[in-house]
């Protein structure tokens, strides 16, 4: 599986080459593949069966995912060469052509994708792309710009800040107040500079690295700590 995502009443779980959407009131799972819809519905009463077979009228892009955010009622589809972007509502979901996308992200890898309210983080291997739904605009933010580095590996936003973690170079978070990047690597406490996954709960963020734990760093202190499976092993064994 490469993400799941919860969207009005449905469960949308994301692999490689196909889309499932668990429809929690109908009971019924509809499964997406590339050119083809295949609908299982199980009926909580009589648990009898049923399944629906059509064919979508067009290229549908599913193949070679590598992500996916919901945005409003669009659901973006982050691939292995570059984006889609297709319009939901309970009965389907179709292609949005009326969506300007950059050139670049057309063809490129997309390895993140993060939504806010208001905007789309689309992570690359060369820097952040953030679209503002409301103007209809994109930004494009690189090494240049205060990005730590330019190849990404995950994006989470918060309210205060937005985290991305890249593929050897450490974190950087965007503060939305400020518009300014702030960079963090294994000199200022992390761990690890490779980084897999970013969590928030409030008072923590929480940061999955490739090779040494997890660190969790204390937004009101400032202060990191890592917790390794060696450590914990250690300290059950001395009790």
């Amino acid at each position: 599986m490469r993400d799941i995502q919860y969207q009005e009443g449905k469960v949308w779980v994301l692999s490689d080459n196909q889309i499932a959407i668990y429809d929690r009131k109908a009971g019924s799972w509809i499964l997406m593949t590339n050119g083809q819809v295949v609908e299982h519905t199980q009926m909580p009463t009589s648990m009898a069966v049923t399944e629906r077979l059509e064919t979508t009228p067009e290229d549908m892009g599913i193949y070679n995912r590598t992500a996916m955010a919901f945005l409003n009622n669009q659901l973006w589809l982050g691939r292995e060469n570059g984006l889609r972007i297709f319009e939901t509502d309970s009965q389907q979901m179709t292609l949005e052509h009326r969506f300007e996308v950059p050139q670049y992200l057309k063809n490129s890898d997309i390895t993140a994708l993060a939504s806010d309210p208001e905007n789309m983080w689309v992570g690359t291997s060369q820097g952040v792309f953030r679209y503002h739904s409301p103007q209809g605009r994109w930004e494009t933010f690189t090494m240049l710009d205060g990005l730590i580095g330019n190849d990404i590996s995950t994006i989470t936003t918060g309210n205060k800040y937005v985290w991305v973690g890249t593929a050897g170079e450490g974190l950087s978070r965007y503060n939305r107040a400020t518009k300014q990047w702030e960079r963090f690597n294994i000199d200022d406490g992390l761990s690890d500079n490779n980084i897999r996954s970013i969590s928030l709960d409030g008072k923590y963020v929480w940061i999955g690295t490739f090779s040494a734990g997890v660190c969790r760093y204390d937004l009101s202190t400032e202060l990191w700590t890592t917790f390794r499976t060696e450590d914990y092993r250690a300290f059950a064994s001395e009790r």
